[in-house]
């Protein structure tokens, strides 16, 4: 396309990760945030305001914008490694659970075939002591009276009818544990993933867009430690514990979020996209930009060159060709176009990951078992072990009460372990996921990550 007279070319430089030099009192009196949308502030936090699309571009200077988000100051690593902040998340995690399930030694079989509590009991704890109160109620009274041994009371013929409904009994048994270990894997699989992509996330952050954004890289990492700790608030429905992110985020923040979301989640995805956002599609200069677009558009010419222009990144004159401006006002980018193109998707799919993921435990959580599966399963159960002393007591004797409790205790128990592992979210059970061990490792590996970043910075 051939340029017109006096028109400036196309702007290279972002070729360059070095930003251009911007006079420091100049910026502060006039840098601008631009906020098109109108969904909200430009940090995330919802605003009731609403004063139209072109005067959503508000003129803040630096330093109040760094007071009002009420961050950690210093650097992230800092702020995140500082011994009084790991001592208050280490603190945080033991009190809130013991963290990871307790540890046994699958090999000792004197420590896993006598533990009790562990087995949670609990589930199924009336059920047996009913079938046992049966048997010896029942034993005691055909011992006492002589009318109850007679062949009408003789239901020994029922054995064999016994023994088919035993291995039917038995098949849907092993569906129903089979489903609840299913559903436990699945929610320890989406906690995994949920570790790694926050790993990945993380350093792709620190070491692509730590370079050219640093306060981006940093407010991304942040939020993506956050959303861990907010995924265990969901799915526990507890609220979200600021010390477990001392050092992370600052106490207004954690405050701010939990006034203004019921999911953390989704509150902290939406801060670290923010984050990206601004580390990729933001260009250099665009605050004198947006003020000269502004002085010479009409207010619905003005919203659509601002918008093709952090939508794009482009020259806003191929929106409004008639727009004028210096050569040394022209927004400089700080990535090429392609690279940050290629690295705003790639963590777009790791946050939308993340979100994935913790939708799959949500869904775990919310669907249950058919009730017709799971009511039909107990009324057969039940009633083949409450009915087990009429049909043996004529073989078994006073044997029967022994006999019944150890055989409820077999088949109640595999009911009573799958229902424990069907929704594994509680703080309380050992056998539930530890969310708080997984969000502490989680921690652990960003705070490596952290210290690799200060000494390739030069901090050390």
């Amino acid at each position: 396309r051939a340029s017109r007279p006096g028109a400036m070319k196309r702007d290279t430089s972002w070729t360059s990760i070095e930003p251009p030099a911007i006079d420091a009192a100049a910026a502060s009196a006039s840098a601008v945030v631009v906020d098109v949308e109108g969904d909200g502030k430009v940090d995330g936090t919802p605003s009731n305001e609403n004063h139209g699309a072109v005067e959503n571009v508000r003129a803040t200077s630096p330093r109040s914008a760094e007071n009002s988000s009420s961050r950690p100051a210093g650097r992230l690593w800092e702020t995140a490694l500082h011994p009084d902040s790991v001592k208050a998340r280490c603190d945080a995690f033991q009190g809130s659970s013991k963290g990871l399930p307790r540890y046994y030694d699958y090999r000792s079989w004197t420590q896993t075939t006598f533990m009790f509590v562990d087995r949670a009991p609990g589930n199924y704890g009336w059920a047996w002591a009913l079938c046992v109160v049966v048997a010896a109620a029942w034993t005691a009274a055909r011992k006492r009276w002589d009318a109850l041994r007679s062949e009408l009371y003789d239901l020994e013929e029922f054995e064999r009818m016994y023994t088919l409904i035993f291995t039917t009994l038995g098949f849907m048994l092993v569906f129903r544990m089979a489903r609840a270990a299913v559903r436990f894997w699945d929610c320890r699989a989406a906690w995994g993933a949920i570790i790694f992509k926050s790993y990945s996330l993380c350093d792709n952050a620190i070491v692509s867009i730590g370079p050219i954004a640093p306060s981006q890289a940093e407010e991304l990492v942040r939020w993506c430690v956050a959303f861990g700790v907010g995924v265990k608030c969901v799915l526990r429905r507890e609220r979200f514990p600021f010390d477990q992110v001392s050092g992370f985020l600052g106490r207004d923040e954690v405050e701010a979020m939990e006034a203004d979301a019921k999911h953390y989640a989704l509150y902290c995805a939406r801060k670290m996209r923010r984050a990206a956002t601004a580390a990729l599609m933001a260009v250099e200069g665009e605050d004198k930009l947006v003020e000269m677009i502004k002085a010479q558009s009409p207010n619905n010419v003005a919203v659509e060159s601002i918008r093709a222009m952090r939508t794009w990144k482009s020259d806003a004159r191929e929106v409004t060709p008639e727009l004028r401006y210096p050569t040394a006002h022209h927004p400089v980018r700080k990535m090429e176009p392609h690279l940050a193109a290629q690295l705003m998707q790639t963590m777009e799919m790791d946050i939308a990951s993340l979100i994935d993921h913790c939708g799959t435990m949500e869904r775990i959580k919310a669907t249950r078992l058919p009730i017709a599966y799971v009511s039909h399963l107990r009324t057969i159960l039940m009633g083949f072990v409450l009915c087990l002393p009429f049909v043996y007591e004529g073989y078994w004797g006073w044997g029967t009460i022994p006999a019944v409790a150890a055989i409820a205790f077999a088949l109640l128990g595999i009911e009573g372990a799958a229902t424990e592992c069907e929704n594994p979210f509680s703080p309380k059970r050992t056998n539930h996921l530890g969310m708080d061990g997984f969000c502490e490792a989680t921690q652990r590996e960003v705070m490596e990550l952290l210290q690799w970043w200060r000494k390739e910075e030069g901090e050390e």
